[in-house]
């Protein structure tokens, strides 16, 4: 009580008791109610602590509680004296006020966190800084989890303070609070990105971009319960609700614009993101339509006009969306919806129009704004479409729109537009438009007639039912005034056409009346009240039908074609082409209607078909309107359209000429029609039909039944009927149709008889058939080859009538029968048995066999023995004499019957026709149950190709080689081991005895010297091999058998054959052939394949050796082998001069069976022979010598009739292989020289003596030089003098640059205007012959102010970089510091190349060619360049231009742009390069 009244000076009022009163908590606020910043911790320690003492000893723990809740409640409102207490509870102080980490650590977090105040930022991190951080070794759990609140609090005010300098200040419990509230986060996010788009200054790239950078930062440390891509959605909604296109270009970099746009490029996110971020916080395709689809609508929705700023920006938004999908068209569409709107004057705010709740009202009001707006057809679509009317549905929205549009033109009484527009409705079948039609159809105002009918038709078919009465009425009567003015017109052109010919005084009896019924009807028609009342009066009278009816006769016929088209001659049933599938071979007009649009093609209304239709129409619409009570006559009209009709609908014609009154007058249309069998089966259906209608009685039958039968089991029951009767008591009508009838069948039945040969279906023409002899007997015998007997016993009848031969009848029938009819060899058998033509065949033996030989034979397989049998059976019936094969059918039975039960899979046909070797055809067929049978029967086949017969030797040799190859039985694989393969040849043995010596060979060497052979055998089981057959052929030969007398080939003969192949094969075991064998050379292997297979024979060693040699093979190694395996008469010298007239011979082309076949490859087979004796001389070698080989080759190169490139390039080639004559090397120069002058001039020709010397050389170069006009003439000379000896005057003059050659020859091609001048010959001369040419300084500083004064700097400075001569590049250098015009056609790769290798890099810092060299040296980063940059750093920091060289090495490293600074490269220049 002293203390908090003399000491702190608190009010002297409070009594004692009241003090007593007081919770500890309020008698420590007493005593440190009044502190002094600078006071408080002293009195703390002097006051607070003290008191806290007390309170602790009077309850163990009181002292850290009352002092937690005293910060935490001043904390509440300021943390500045809280932050006092715990600066001075840090660990290194001697007396902390709070002790304990776990203390200091949770009444420090207390306070932070219940600060509500959003300016205590810096006393939090204050506090924060004060609080314990984590140490070493154990810590219980409770410390352990307030230093991790401890690191989260660190997060907390990491989070406050971007919130604070975004101008967001936050209390940091509140981020604790919300920091795991998805919906809380998503606001901080959302008040963070859009108070920064919404700063009077508005903020730059920059700024975002860092904002960017805060507002991820925020999410990792605070927000994680928040994706970060939210968070960049959130970031980009604010770019794009900124109302600034430039935050849009930003906001596109944050998006991924198209679907196709790959956001795993890991592009950085642009210019926005840099480095900061990796590629996944890009917001996805979706998200970006979504998020630019809101930001637009906003816009959009608070826009008062289109020329509001804000629908720019709306427009702006959705242009970011790049493969504009449907949503964001539809909001373009929008936008466009205003401008058409504002152009019909349509007053309305954009928000009206997105809310509208049907949008066809806004197409309303566009046509409301003016009288004239529905003209405007397609803008008023385009308006529908971008509003969308009816959602996606085209076909519905552009009909309610062009309805809405022909109602108006009706309204208006734009009737051209009201039709247009229906005839659009009605196109599209846009079904609610009947009404709009069925208004215009009915308007008497429209006058077109024709118009009206097709809307009315239209609404017919689609309207109400209440209504389809009323439009039948008006249809109808429209149809009539319709067909009345047709035919009215029509008979007023023609009186117009005859008074020109008649008198006027003279009228016809038809003139008057009708005159006087059109002049009437016309009257009515101008009056529109009276119309319905005119037509009918004017149809009705008799009078009108009359006179059309007299008008029409002289018409008919007239209109008739020719028949070329169509089906004028009656040849097929016609039909509508609705009925084409059912009527089979039916004649289809195709004119009548099209299908594919499904309508009625245009009609020619001037026809009498259609004149007589619209008559006949006339009267029936007559007569049903009056309910039959008016009939007017129609038989003319009914003849006219049957006529008309029956040659392209027969159905159709029939029909009017059924509903004649008069069924005789039909005659008049079937007697005139083509005698077909069509028009004739119609004319006895026609006549039949009437028949059977009028005697219904008699026949006591349904007439409906009548029409489902087919028309000829009508005819056969009518004529039936007919003639059954002998007294009929029939009408007269009747008996008078039945003569008909009769008359027309009889008809029919005579044509009929015609066209039986046209009935069989062979496409025979009868009338070609009665006149064409040579037809008729083609056709007869075409008829036999058939396998119907009807149709052979008809060939046969009409070779009978017409005397044909039987025999050409029957061959050709047997010839099907055995090729084509596809009866099996039984059924044919049966088949010549029952006809019984054999005989007749076999009376002529000679043109049987031939033709069967010729025809039947090679249509029988070869393995078919049963019909092979039959066919040689047929044969056998033949005189033997007839037949001169070396084979008799009777020798072919036999062979057959034994080979189809032994070897049923042999093709016959190979084995004996001669065209295959006969063993081959047997070999894959032979087997140890049948080859004794073939062997027995093998010298009675012919071997036509070797000549004789085959040997059972020869069939016992080709099986043996089959069973040696063939795999073990038991396991199915090859045998492996030597021992195998002995006693697979020792199985062999019991079949050399039915061999002969020469098959033996064969055998042996099919096992031991043959591909197969060498891959499945060692070279030890092949010698086995020999040697053993060396031993049996000994013991034959000693035996002497009496058979092998009259051999060619004797045992003797086969022991010497296998001496050799045994001596072959130890020569493989050599070195030199091991060699090849075990080499990896490829080629190698080769030589002793090929070694291996030759067997010595002398024909394939010599083909081998030549191959060596070509091959390029050392001369030592050809000597090696022809010592193992000589070739006689030939030595190692010998093989290379033959080897080098093949090669020749290619040249020459004068041989195709050299070895090597392939010409191209001829030059480089010369240049390995060449090479391969240049190194055997090197090495001192006798076995062939250069003197040899150039006399091979000199006469070659001096034949001047071969192409001169050969030889030149073998000249070449001689030279560089061996010491030649000076003259050879004159001959070479020369044809060097010819060569690259003839590529350039083709007028100038060398002589050898114009180069044999330098002053002749000298004359040739000044006159080719004075002739050069084009640039390849300059880079020919140019090649010459690289290819002579360096000229005299070129010595003489190397410091007079006019009279040096080659400076004459530069200056030349500086001055050259060759429009194929590239500017860079003169540097690539200098590269070329430098520096073995090499020009004086004065010759290269002649050329280079040449080129200088020719503005050609470029060129001029790599001509002075190239020649090395320092002394020049001062000038150089001093022209690229300050050059008259400067670009990229100043520099190039080559030029900072030359730079580089000259080390004058450092000279040229300063000048406008080092920002291209830099940018060289980073844009090619290779080893070389890597050298050249590290060497250019170090020349430049030597220099002093440290800052360079740090720049270079930082960039040619891919140092970050951002880390490109002054101090960065000066650090990494003093780091990389030690002073």
């Amino acid at each position: 009580m002293e203390t908090l009244i003399y000491e702190c000076f608190t009010e002297p009022s409070i009594t004692f008791q009241d003090f007593q009163k007081l919770e500890d908590i309020d008698k420590l606020r007493l005593l440190m109610s009044k502190p002094t910043k600078e006071m408080y911790i002293k009195n703390v320690k002097n006051w607070m602590i003290p008191f806290l003492q007390r309170c602790e000893r009077r309850n163990k723990g009181a002292a850290i509680e009352i002092m937690r809740e005293y910060l935490v409640t001043m904390a509440k409102d300021d943390l500045t004296y809280p932050m006092l207490i715990f600066e001075n509870s840090k660990e290194d102080k001697p007396n902390p006020i709070i002790q304990g980490n776990h203390h200091v650590l949770s009444i420090g977090l207390d306070c932070v966190y219940k600060c509500e105040r959003n300016d205590q930022l810096n006393n939090a991190w204050a506090i924060f800084q004060y609080l314990p951080k984590r140490g070493y070794g154990f810590i219980g759990e409770e410390l352990s989890r307030l230093h991790g609140q401890r690191d989260q609090l660190e997060y907390h005010l990491v989070g406050a303070g971007i919130l604070e300098d975004n101008g967001l200040p936050t209390p940091i419990h509140v981020l604790k609070d919300t920091q795991n509230n998805t919906e809380e986060a998503k606001q901080m996010f959302v008040k963070l990105t859009r108070k920064a788009a919404s700063r009077k200054q508005p903020l730059k790239e920059s700024g975002w971009r860092q904002l960017l950078k805060n507002v991820l930062q925020l999410q990792q440390k605070v927000y994680k319960c928040i994706d970060q891509q939210i968070c960049c959605e959130i970031f980009t909604e604010s770019l794009l609700c900124s109302g600034s296109t430039d935050n849009f270009r930003l906001a596109s970099e944050m998006m991924v614009t198209s679907e196709s746009e790959s956001t795993a490029a890991g592009n950085n996110l642009g210019g926005i993101l840099h480095s900061a971020m990796h590629s996944e916080t890009q917001v996805n395709y979706t998200r970006s339509v979504a998020l630019v689809l809101d930001a637009s609508r906003e816009y959009f929705n608070s826009s008062a006009n289109l020329m509001d700023p804000c629908m720019e920006l709306a427009r702006a938004c959705l242009k970011l969306i790049t493969d504009t999908p449907d949503s964001v068209q539809t909001e373009l569409d929008l936008i466009g919806a205003l401008s058409i709107l504002d152009d019909f004057k349509v007053d309305i705010l954009p928000l009206q129009v997105r809310l509208c709740d049907d949008r066809i009202d806004l197409v309303v009001k566009a046509l409301e704004s003016s009288n004239t707006t529905y003209k405007q057809t397609s803008k008023l679509l385009r308006l529908a479409k971008l509003l969308r009317v009816s959602g996606e549905d085209e076909p519905e929205r552009n009909g309610r729109v062009m309805v809405l549009i022909a109602e108006t033109a009706l309204k208006a009484k734009d009737y051209r537009v009201a039709y247009q527009t229906c005839s659009d409705l009605m196109s599209q079948c846009y079904l609610p438009a009947w009404n709009v039609c069925k208004q215009l159809g009915e308007c008497e105002e429209f006058k077109d007639l024709t118009a009206r009918r097709s809307l009315l038709s239209y609404a017919l078919t689609y309207c109400d039912a209440d209504v389809i009465e009323t439009l039948m009425k008006s249809r109808s009567l429209l149809e009539t005034q319709i067909l009345y003015q047709t035919v009215d017109t029509h008979m007023d052109v023609d009186k117009q056409s005859k008074e020109e010919t008649v008198a006027a005084d003279q009228p016809t009896q038809y003139n008057s009346p009708l005159q006087k019924t059109r002049a009437v009807t016309r009257e009515v028609l101008t009056n529109t009240t009276m119309t319905t009342k005119a037509v009918l009066a004017t149809v009705s009278d008799k009078q009108w039908w009359k006179n059309t009816l007299n008008w029409m006769r002289p018409l008919s016929f007239t209109t008739e074609t020719d028949g070329v088209d169509g089906n004028y001659g009656m040849e097929k049933q016609a039909c509508h082409p609705f009925y084409e599938t059912v009527i089979n071979d039916g004649y289809v007009n195709q004119n009548d209607i099209n299908y594919g649009k499904f309508s009625s093609l245009p009609v020619d209304s001037s026809t009498v078909k259609f004149l007589s239709h619209s008559l006949l129409r006339t009267g029936k619409l007559e007569e049903t309107r009056t309910n039959g009570s008016c009939v007017q006559p129609t038989s003319e009209v009914l003849l006219e359209l049957a006529r008309e009709a029956i040659t392209e609908d027969m159905s159709l014609g029939l029909g009017y000429l059924l509903a004649l009154p008069q069924p005789l007058d039909a005659e008049e249309v079937l007697e005139k029609l083509p005698r077909t069998a069509v028009s004739l089966q119609l004319a006895a259906y026609y006549y039949a039909l009437q028949i059977y209608t009028s005697m219904t009685s008699y026949l006591g039958s349904n007439v409906s039944d009548l029409y489902l039968h087919s028309p000829n089991k009508v005819i056969d029951v009518v004529i039936s009927h007919v003639t059954s009767q002998s007294n009929p008591d029939w009408s007269e009508s009747v008996k008078a149709l039945i003569p008909k009838l009769q008359h027309y069948v009889e008809l029919l039945a005579d044509f009929m008889q015609g066209e039986m040969l046209r009935g069989l279906g062979r496409g025979v023409d009868v009338a070609r058939f009665t006149r064409d002899n040579n037809y008729k007997q083609e056709t007869i015998v075409g008829l036999a080859m058939t396998s119907e007997k009807d149709v052979f016993e008809i060939s046969l009848s009409l070779a009978k009538r017409y005397t044909l031969s039987l025999w050409e009848v029957y061959m050709t029938h047997l010839e099907y029968l055995f090729s084509e009819s596809g009866l099996s060899t039984k059924e044919i058998e049966e088949r010549v048995k029952s006809l019984g033509f054999l005989p007749t065949l076999v009376s002529q033996s000679s043109d049987f066999y031939q033709r069967a030989n010729t025809y039947i034979l090679p249509s029988i397989r070869g393995t078919d023995h049963t019909r092979l049998m039959y066919y040689y059976s047929l044969l056998d019936n033949c005189n033997s004499s007839d037949i001169g094969d070396l084979m008799k059918p009777d020798l072919h039975l036999k062979l057959l019957k034994k080979i189809k039960s032994a070897i049923p899979g042999l093709d016959y046909t190979k084995l004996v026709g001669g065209q295959e070797n006969p063993l081959d055809v047997l070999q894959p067929v032979l087997l140890s149950g049948n080859v004794h049978v073939m062997a027995k029967l093998a010298n009675k086949i012919p071997d036509q190709m070797q000549g004789g017969f085959l040997t059972a030797s020869s069939v016992f040799c080709i099986y043996i080689k089959k069973y040696f190859w063939e795999k073990d039985p038991s396991t199915k694989k090859m045998l492996e081991t030597t021992a195998d393969w002995l006693h697979r040849y020792e199985s062999c043995g019991e079949f050399f005895s039915r061999l002969t010596a020469a098959d033996y060979i064969k055998f042996i060497d099919s096992i031991t010297f043959t591909e197969q052979a060498i891959e499945m055998l060692d070279e030890d089981c092949r010698g086995d091999i020999v040697r053993r057959a060396v031993k049996y052929t000994r013991q034959q030969s000693n035996k002497q058998k009496q058979n092998e007398q009259g051999e060619e080939i004797t045992y003797d003969d086969a022991v010497t054959h296998l001496q050799q192949s045994q001596r072959h094969l130890d020569t493989l075991k050599s070195e030199l052939i091991t060699g090849f064998k075990t080499s990896h050379q490829e080629r190698k292997q080769k030589y002793h394949k090929e070694y291996d297979l030759s067997r010595a024979e002398q024909d394939k060693l010599k083909v081998l050796v030549k191959k060596m040699v070509t091959d390029g093979e050392e001369v030592n190694t050809i000597n090696e082998l022809l010592e193992l395996s000589p070739i006689e008469s030939w030595k190692t010298l010998t093989v290379y001069q033959q080897a080098i007239q093949d090669i020749i011979a290619m040249f020459r082309k004068e041989s195709e069976s050299t070895p090597v076949t392939i010409e191209s490859e001829a030059f480089e087979l010369l240049r390995q022979v060449l090479h391969s004796v240049s190194n055997h001389l090197q090495q001192s070698g006798s076995f062939v010598n250069s003197d040899d080989i150039i006399s091979e080759l000199r006469q070659f190169c001096a034949d001047m009739t071969l192409p001169l490139k050969p030889r030149m390039d073998t000249l070449l080639l001689l030279e560089k292989s061996f010491e030649m004559s000076d003259e050879d090397h004159e001959l070479l120069l020369y044809y060097r020289s010819d060569a690259i002058i003839s590529t350039a001039w083709d007028d100038h020709r060398l002589s050898l003596d114009d180069v044999k010397s330098d002053e002749g050389r000298q004359a040739v170069f000044k006159s080719l030089l004075e002739s050069c006009t084009k640039m390849k003439h300059l880079e020919a000379l140019s090649t010459l003098l690289q290819t002579w000896p360096t000229l005299n005057t070129a010595k003489q003059f190397s410091t007079d640059p006019p009279n040096h050659p080659w400076i004459q020859l530069l200056v030349a091609m500086v001055m050259c205007k060759d429009e194929d001048k590239i500017g860079d010959e003169t540097v690539t001369v200098l590269k070329t012959i430098h520096p073995s040419q090499s020009l004086s300084l004065q010759c290269i500083q002649h050329m280079y102010l040449l080129m200088m004064e020719e503005n050609m700097s470029l060129s001029a400075l790599k001509f002075i970089f190239i020649s090395e001569y320092e002394e020049l590049y001062d000038k150089a250098i001093e022209i690229m510091h300050e050059p008259s015009e400067f670009g990229p056609n100043y520099y190039d790769d080559e030029l900072f190349q030359l730079i580089l290798d000259n080390n004058i890099g450092t000279k040229i810092v300063n000048t406008p060619y080092y920002p291209p060299l830099f940018e060289y040296l980073l844009a090619n980063q290779n080893e070389e360049t890597k050298s050249h940059v590290e060497k250019l750093a170090n020349e430049l920091q030597e220099a002093g231009y440290d800052s360079e060289a740090g720049s270079l090495l930082l960039s040619y490293r891919g140092t970050h742009p951002a880390l490109k600074t002054l101090d960065a490269a000066l650090s990494i220049v003093s780091k990389w390069f030690k002073k």
